[in-house]
């Protein structure tokens, strides 16, 4: 499954209820671990374990494409990538997207976080927690991890308990679950701050379907794609949804 980081043991992971106790000490072991989100289910792995990520990528099939991270808080994302105060607003705004930032010190981003995580990416995406979920496993597993959409790649993200179940089971080693059901499967936003300007890169939860404005009226236009992946998009007057 993995590797324990140096001087912990599954079991020093004590915080919280028994589920938030049994997802941190897996993850301590090197498990992956599926988690029910706000718009979907994802994929945990303790960030520092190298075999774990190679694991991860192998099950998801995901060869090269960076992950993103979550971290605990921005003391942990100051330590171990240059963060702005644009770059710093945004990380914490209600939005709470991935923010693409550059790592501190090149492949060593000071955390101990393992170089399969963004390969040669120059760039490493961060959150912070942003459901009560996240809080809690965060404050168990106070360290790195990688929080990747729950699928395989290229697939839907997975969003009932029972298709989780179904969908995840020869990735995920734990499942935490609760009977919430999630009405609108989405994904996580991808931010970019470009010269002082905030810049989506991928609009979902937090932006969507929040409308981008644009400068001039619009016909009624109804975008839809050519792929199975895409965004629908509606003009409306000067506005986009």
């Amino acid at each position: 499954q993995g590797t324990p980081a140096p001087d912990e043991t599954p079991e020093s992971y004590s915080v919280g209820n028994p589920a938030i106790r049994d997802a941190a000490s897996a993850l301590a072991r090197g498990e992956i671990v599926a988690l029910k989100g706000i718009g979907g289910f994802q994929l945990l792995v303790d960030a520092r374990n190298e075999a774990a990520v190679a694991r991860l990528r192998r099950l998801k099939r995901r060869e090269e494409k960076p992950f993103a991270l979550m971290l605990p808080d921005v003391d942990s994302v100051r330590a171990c990538a240059e963060l702005s105060p644009e770059e710093e607003r945004v990380l914490r705004s209600p939005a709470a997207p991935i923010v693409l930032l550059r790592p501190r010190g090149g492949a060593d981003t000071g955390l101990g976080i393992a170089a399969n995580v963004a390969h040669n990416s120059p760039h490493i995406g961060i959150m912070l927690p942003y459901s009560p979920l996240h809080h809690l496993l965060m404050r168990a597993f106070p360290h790195p991890i990688v929080a990747t959409s729950g699928n395989l790649t290229d697939e839907p993200i997975a969003v009932e308990n029972g298709e989780a179940r179904e969908r995840l089971a020869g990735i995920a080693g734990v499942f935490v679950m609760h009977d919430r059901p999630i009405a609108r499967p989405v994904d996580d936003s991808v931010v970019r701050v470009i010269r002082g300007r905030e810049s989506v890169v991928r609009r979902a939860r937090g932006y969507a379907p929040l409308p981008v404005r644009v400068p001039n009226p619009l016909r009624p236009v109804l975008a839809v794609g050519a792929h199975l992946k895409n965004t629908v998009a509606i003009a409306a007057g000067r506005q986009v949804f």
